[in-house]
């Protein structure tokens, strides 16, 4: 029994065996009738031993295998079930297929591609940028660049911006308190003037009205006494 690689025209993967290898019978792998148009496509070198892969290169719309192959057949379309083998030498030959798996294609298949970057793995030298040493870090671990503080350096900085506020906030309302009383003092003594001035017009007045008054009750006294008098003789 010998280990061969399939590949359904949905990508999907799969070991399967075959007892006797037979280049020419491979298309019955993927369930063909006939051996037309079934043909190795491409060959990869794979460590010390080959990789070559058959597929039809003519079918049915619908029938297309979408999977994504390696260069230099990365742009080729063919159809239905793809079948990998692997053999000792470049040209394969019955004699020397050997076994293949799943696991060993994605191998060959990552190489082929270029490989895939690692992401979870950080050089050597992106760990030595990122050590800050112990005495520039914050309790949470961060660098003191003059944006992350610790949460003391915080409250310190609250506590000396509420005691400023509150020194300009209490030297603000005397200044307005002392403004305001300057105001009123000024204002009553200017009220007050204003009032002793009406006051003193007024009793002018009134004491001006008080001797018109008098002149004109002598005045009628002293008429009604001529008429007496003129009325007696």
């Amino acid at each position: 029994m010998i280990s061969i690689v399939t590949i359904n025209k949905g990508g999907e993967i799969k070991t399967e065996k075959i007892k006797k290898v037979n280049i020419n019978e491979l298309y019955k792998k993927a369930k063909l009738r006939k051996n037309d148009n079934f043909e190795k496509r491409n060959t990869w070198k794979y460590e010390k031993t080959w990789v070559s892969i058959y597929a039809k290169k003519d079918g049915r719309a619908g029938s297309e295998n979408k999977y994504d192959l390696p260069p230099p057949i990365d742009k080729e379309l063919y159809f239905g079930i793809m079948v990998i083998i692997k053999h000792k030498n470049k040209t394969p030959k019955n004699e020397e297929i050997v076994n293949f798996t799943k696991e060993e294609w994605l191998k060959v298949y990552e190489k082929c591609m270029g490989g895939f970057e690692d992401l979870g793995n950080t050089s050597e030298e992106e760990e030595e940028e990122e050590e800050i040493p112990a005495h520039l870090k914050t309790k949470s671990g961060y660098m003191k660049d003059g944006f992350v503080v610790d949460d003391d350096d915080e409250e310190d900085v609250s506590d000396d911006d509420d005691n400023e506020e509150d020194d300009c906030s209490d030297e603000n309302s005397t200044n307005d308190s002392d403004r305001e009383n300057e105001d009123l003092v000024g204002s009553d003594i200017d009220e007050y003037n204003a009032s002793e001035t009406e006051a003193n017009s007024k009793e002018t007045k009134c004491k001006s009205n008080n001797k018109e008054d008098e002149i004109d009750i002598l005045e009628d006294i002293g008429s009604e006494l001529s008429e007496e008098d003129y009325d007696y003789n």
